[in-house]
């Protein structure tokens, strides 16, 4: 510690640890002054109480400024994550319902439009010599195939000549038997084909089911088949697919956002700890090494606060020697 003569002003440089408790008093050598030792050694403690005060202080603020959950980089990793997961899965999404429906759609009418040509082949020789047991015959085979919910066959005077519900129970109980009693009503398929298209696809509905329905004319005969195809199970199978990857989304979703903030307090509890480790270097707290820890540019800017501080202590040793 510094003391000062109040006499002649003189000033001495003093270790307290080489002054015995029970000296009290010094001679100054220049006036020959008493000097009060007590007065400097209350003083040298107000300041040690003071820079604890002080040291008390900045880490009390340390801790009331600590950034919140809503404000520290955890939230905002796991904020930007589900923003941008959820602007993707949105896309995703308005793509999927309004693509797959579309290709799906189309797959079931290249189908029934397979199904229907291949009927008209299969049934041209029989209509032509009205060999209707034959027509019948390949009616029942076609109406075998999956999905297929009817196959319907008019001559050229728009009679029909068999019409024939699918092996798959898609109609209602009560138009089942409505078909089985009178028969297939004609008029709910599509007659008209386009000149020269050799056939047609429309969807219809029947009994409350939406219907794919081809139409084919039979070569010379002048005769149109009809085969519907059910698009219920391919919607019932677009929209369970869109359950299932909306699951594995999710799940997606809840791993990522624990890997978001599982990331972002890797780097939050560091980087508090270094922020806590320069307030109390800012408070003169200057005696603690610096703990260096983790990797990257965590441990790099570790280094760069020890470095900081050991320059910090030498230059206050320096200061304190003058």
């Amino acid at each position: 510690m510094k003391i000062y003569c109040e006499e002649c002003g003189e000033s001495y440089n003093i270790d307290p640890s080489k002054i015995p408790e029970n000296k009290n008093y010094a001679k100054c050598k220049k006036c020959k002054n008493i000097i009060n030792l007590n007065t400097y050694r209350i003083s040298q403690k107000e300041d040690a109480d003071q820079k604890n005060a002080q040291i008390q202080a900045f880490k009390d603020q340390s801790l009331t400024l600590k950034p919140g959950f809503f404000s520290g980089i955890g939230f905002r990793l796991v904020f930007t994550f589900l923003l941008l997961v959820l602007v993707m899965g949105a896309c995703l999404s308005l793509s999927y319902l309004n693509l797959v429906p579309k290709m799906v759609s189309r797959q079931i009418e290249l189908r029934a439009e397979a199904v229907s040509k291949s009927f008209s082949a299969g049934i041209a020789q029989p209509l032509l010599l009205k060999n209707y047991l034959a027509v019948s015959k390949t009616a029942a085979m076609h109406t075998q195939f999956p999905g297929v919910a009817y196959a319907v066959v008019l001559n050229k005077k728009g009679i029909m000549v068999t019409g024939l519900l699918g092996s798959e129970k898609g109609f209602s109980k009560k138009f089942n038997e409505s078909v089985s009693s009178s028969g297939f009503p004609s008029e709910l398929v599509i007659n008209n084909i386009p000149e020269n298209s050799g056939g047609s696809v429309s969807a219809i509905t029947i009994d409350g089911k939406k219907i794919y329905d081809s139409a084919a004319d039979v070569g010379k005969t002048g005769g149109i088949v009809h085969v519907g195809i059910f698009a219920d199970k391919a919607g019932k199978s677009i929209k369970e697919t869109f359950i299932h990857l909306s699951l594995i989304f999710l799940v997606m979703v809840i791993f990522g956002s624990m890997a978001a903030f599982y990331i972002g307090r890797k780097i939050a509890v560091p980087l508090s700890r270094l922020a806590m480790s320069a307030k109390e270097i800012a408070s003169g707290e200057i005696d603690s090494p610096i703990e260096i820890k983790g990797n990257g540019e965590i441990k790099i800017l570790s280094q760069a606060l020890e470095e900081m501080r050991k320059s910090v202590r030498a230059a206050i040793y320096r200061l304190r020697k003058k």
